[in-house]
């Protein structure tokens, strides 16, 4: 499975962080099934590709693309509109970009 992540916008708006992309085949075991569980758990491939907009004016713009098993799905959203169930997936992305920044 490969994930490709990219957050954009904010308090400063225009801010565009590096994108995230992980490919579970590249990872050991553990962490590509903790990977498959959050896209899993998100019921990804079933979400709408773009969420209407919160009421959040600052909130960050997130896109998700997931390709597993020959399909791939992009979800387009924001912060304060996110499917509660996409939440943690986005959560961890998050993290994973802060990690390669530093």
């Amino acid at each position: 499975m490969k994930i490709h992540f990219e957050q954009s916008g904010g308090f400063v708006a225009g801010i565009r962080r590096p994108p995230v992309s992980i490919d579970t085949a590249a990872l050991p075991a553990d962490a590509a099934k903790a990977w498959h569980d959050l896209v899993a758990a998100a019921d990804f491939f079933n979400l709408p590709p773009t969420s209407s907009p919160g009421p959040a004016r600052d909130a960050f713009s997130y896109r998700i693309t997931v390709e597993s098993e020959g399909k791939q799905h992009t979800v387009q959203t924001q912060g304060g509109s996110a499917p509660s169930a996409l939440s943690p997936l986005i959560e961890r992305l998050r993290q994973a970009g802060h990690s390669r920044e530093k």
